[in-house]
């Protein structure tokens, strides 16, 4: 069967528009060009302000809940040894937490605009010895969740409004975790050694509505945050998806884990991945010359359902083309099969799963994030390729500046989705998991952006956050200096 390969003929779709809301050219005494920028959501939504970062200065710019122009604020000079690592609106004040590298404490930020004022204050937390995985807001307070580097314990540090801190510990040194040698690794060795490979899920509530991305989906941890319970879901064992989760109101810890493959079938894993789904759990294994994906449940691990993909002409399970995408230059062609399971081996492997109305969709395929970049993309005037996106997506509130460390699934996944190439196929299932050849795949909000981008020269995906449940995209023009923002 052939595929159709365009992306507009996914589904039907209606035309889609965007309403501008103003353009902000970035004025500063520095004379630098903009390099990062994240963006806050007033507390109940009265507002919004869009950060810009040169180098040296945070430069707040605020709007009301009428998107009005309250006007521009500036901070102190920013260390090259502080790190931004949470935002946080409380009434009319927008907080940004800073962690200075050779400090213990937090350095807090707050922008008011209707008082025209920029407050430091002092954060006292102490979280030597431990390294940061993630920001997070639960109950309308930021919290960070830690790790020790000497022994396996997580901490989670809730930060309220007036800067009081509340520290729950979780000892998990009572559980057995595995490394890619199958064999029994510290928690806390096997979590810094694969910190560049981590993926926040969930984390900010202004973000919920963003789709993960293939890029996205390869990171071997993957956090998701579900009302008051954070799970870890590793898959760095040739085994098992092992899953921890910490419910920071009761305290409670849970582990299990999820079998892959039989203990016969371990030294056939070459790479494997998982994408946790409410009470699903996704698998793809690459075994041998194959890829083998299943659904289980997460409480029983009962098998819901499973298939192989082999070479041949076209993949059975799917309802696109398989492609492969530089979104960065605007191309996307259809490969074979053999070609997907060749870039299987050598390069990582990523699954997510979408709800729709009546079906699951199922994305499966490659990332490479070395080919396929644009120079043209990038903001930050060097002659590194698409140093300036990422920057800029590393910074957006909600998650943190580290590498290692996702945004929740906003312009990060977006920036992500255009950084390398992509390999994919996407197929569409009934609720008892059986193949629904002729149904359509659902355009997503990055598929819209896509549509108005490739229409767009000179520009750079900047900003993306939802208010008052309209989707906000920031086009950041390198040349101005300055950023457009759309309602989507």
């Amino acid at each position: 069967m052939k595929f159709i390969l365009s992306l507009l003929l996914l589904v039907a779709l209606p035309i889609w528009s965007q309403v501008e809301i103003t353009n902000i050219v970035h004025q500063s005494d520095t004379n630098l060009p903009v390099i990062n920028g994240y963006s806050l959501v007033a507390d109940q939504e009265k507002g919004f302000s869009v950060f810009l970062m040169d180098g040296k200065k945070i430069y707040g710019n605020g709007f009301d809940s009428d998107y009005n122009y309250l006007g521009t604020l500036a901070s102190r000079e920013i260390s090259a040894f502080e790190d931004y690592v949470a935002g946080k609106s409380y009434g009319e004040d927008y907080h940004l937490f800073f962690k200075h590298r050779r400090e213990a404490s937090l350095q807090a930020l707050t922008y008011n605009f209707t008082k025209d004022t920029v407050v430091e204050s002092t954060v006292f937390i102490n979280i030597s010895g431990q390294k940061i995985l993630q920001s997070f807001e639960h109950n309308n307070t930021v919290h960070l969740l830690t790790v020790a580097t000497q022994e396996d314990i997580l901490y989670v540090h809730s930060i309220d409004e007036n800067f009081s801190i509340d520290t729950r510990k979780f000892d998990v040194s009572g559980y057995a975790f595995y490394n890619g040698a199958q064999n029994e690794r510290p928690f806390h060795n096997l979590i810094l050694d694969n910190f560049q490979k981590i993926t926040g899920i969930g984390m900010n509530p202004s973000q919920e509505r963003f789709p993960m991305t293939i890029p996205e989906s390869t990171g071997l941890t993957k956090i998701y945050k579900k009302d008051a319970s954070l799970t870890l879901v590793l898959d760095v064992s040739r085994i098992f998806t092992q899953i921890l989760s910490i419910d920071i109101a009761t305290g409670n810890i849970s582990f299990k884990n999820i079998e892959k493959v039989s203990e016969k079938q371990k030294n056939q894993v070459a790479q494997s991945n998982s994408y946790l789904l409410g009470d699903e759990l996704y698998q793809i294994v690459r075994r041998n010359n194959v890829l083998e994906i299943s659904i289980k449940n997460i409480e029983t691990g009962f098998l819901l359902n499973s298939f192989v993909l082999t070479d041949g002409d076209v993949f059975p399970y799917t309802n696109t083309a398989t492609l492969t995408l530089k979104p960065s230059k605007k191309q996307r062609k259809e490969v074979k099969p053999s070609k997907l399971l060749r870039f299987a081996k050598y390069h990582p492997l990523g699954i997510y799963a979408t709800k729709t109305d009546d079906a699951t969709e199922i994305t499966y395929g490659t990332w490479n994030k070395e080919r396929g970049n644009n120079s043209s993309l990038n903001n930050s005037k060097t002659n590194s390729p698409m140093v300036g996106l990422m920057s800029a997506t590393f910074g957006v509130a909600g998650g943190l500046i580290y590498l290692a460390v996702s945004s929740g699934n906003s312009i990060q996944s977006y920036g992500m989705h255009h950084l390398g190439m992509t390999t994919r196929a996407i197929g569409v299932f009934d609720e008892n998991f059986q193949h629904l050849p002729k149904k359509g795949v659902k355009a997503n909000i990055y598929h819209k952006i896509d549509h108005y981008n490739y229409r767009k020269e000179g520009t750079t995906p900047f900003l993306l956050f939802q208010f008052k449940g309209t989707i906000i995209y920031g086009s950041f023009y390198p040349d101005q200096n300055a950023i457009k923002l759309l309602k989507f």
